[in-house]
């Protein structure tokens, strides 16, 4: 911090800006709210705020510092997200402690609206910072000052456990459409390199049907046979693995993920928009273009083996295909569950457990919300 001349204000070094066109919503509202900061700062301390001395100025400056530094990671929000909301939060924290109380309670009706969100009704603090606002006193006790500032912080510390659940969400889902896509693509490297050893053919009554070809087996114009199923022979299980293609696998699953698209896209109207800086939609979409590839593949290989009565001998390549599709489309009964689940963290974002549970409460009557009064008259400055 750059030395003064007695009887001047402290130089401080502006933060955060210049920095270079932020690429992501969240990066420039921290960019705002610190400049918003460091304005309200500015004018406090321009009122010759006691509060703010060299050394609490130098703490707040260190806290901007940290969100600057931090809102410039590109390839990793959520740490950085909570790196600039603890850092924000905290500066806010500070301006209440060493603010003139008509500031401080010019700021009470937001700062419990806030603690609300992430505080039950019946926390002892939440109450405390109820009266404050509906009865203001002239002055501002020590003791009610630090209270504020410590519930404050509290709601704050909840609503940053708040990111962290869609943050850590996202990457499990991400992960798990790597470990997906990893098994998706092992399938395909062993279909191509060792399409013998695990063919994706059906035995109808008149051949070997194939994704890619279709072939007549010995017997197969056997009238007397025509129209019955007919055993797996050693004869047509060579015949199967010799008319397996290569590709077979990779077409499949190739089908099953188109299929899985169409059903992500179908998915994605009913899933809301997002304010968070997490992207749980895009995530979801990825995670079903793997599943919707193995469940082609693994939906056609318990077909062959039978383990589906009745769907054990497809007549032809087009219906293999048709079935692939609707295979990969039917990821979309494995997916939902989580497409509900990624819903309910969208919906509830921002708000604690445990306020949504007393919402849902009073919502049904079994508990009722104590009455307040919403105009409060703030006391004059000294």
């Amino acid at each position: 911090m750059a030395t003064t001349a007695a009887g001047e204000a402290p130089q401080r070094p502006r933060y955060p800006f210049p920095l270079r066109a932020p690429r992501r919503p969240w990066m420039e509202q921290s960019l705002a709210r610190i400049a918003e900061q460091r304005f309200v700062v500015d004018l406090l301390q321009s009122q010759d705020a006691p509060g703010f001395t060299e050394q609490a100025l130098q703490t707040i400056n260190d806290h901007w510092e940290a969100a600057t530094s931090a809102a410039k990671w590109r390839l990793r929000p959520g740490p950085a997200v909570e790196r600039v909301v603890s850092h924000l939060d905290a500066v806010d924290s500070e301006i209440l402690r060493l603010a003139p109380p008509a500031y401080v309670y010019g700021q009470l009706p937001g700062v419990l609206a806030d603690i609300k969100r992430q505080l039950p009704m019946n926390d002892p603090r939440v109450q405390r910072v109820t009266q404050l606002v509906v009865s203001p006193d002239a002055t501002l006790a020590d003791r009610d000052r630090d209270l504020i500032a410590a519930t404050q912080r509290a709601a704050s510390a909840e609503a940053r456990r708040q990111v962290r659940r869609p943050s850590s969400f996202t990457r499990v889902l991400y992960a798990t459409a790597g470990v997906l896509a990893a098994g998706a693509i092992a399938f395909a490297v062993v279909g191509f390199v060792g399409h013998r050893n695990l063919p994706v053919c059906f035995n109808p009554v008149d051949g070997v049907v194939c994704p890619t070809s279709m072939t007549a087996t010995p017997g197969a114009q056997d009238t007397a046979t025509r129209g019955q199923p007919k055993p797996v022979t050693p004869a047509v299980d060579s015949a199967m693995r010799d008319n397996s293609d290569k590709w077979d696998i990779a077409l499949i699953e190739a089908v099953g993920l188109l299929a899985a698209a169409v059903a992500a896209a179908g998915s994605l109207s009913r899933i809301s928009g997002t304010s968070t800086p997490f992207t749980v939609p895009l995530a979801l979409a990825v995670l079903k273009l793997p599943t919707g590839a193995l469940t082609a593949i693994l939906g056609l290989l318990l077909m062959r083996g039978g383990f589906i009565p009745g769907l054990g001998a497809l007549d032809t390549p087009a219906q293999i295909i048709a079935w692939a599709i609707v295979l990969g489309y039917s990821q979309q009964l494995l997916t939902q569950f989580v497409d509900r689940h990624a819903q309910s963290e969208l919906t509830n974002f921002g708000r604690s457990d445990v306020v949504r549970k007393q919402d849902e409460l009073v919502a049904a009557g079994v508990l009722e919300r104590p009455d307040e009064q919403s105009t409060p008259t703030p006391p004059a400055s000294a």
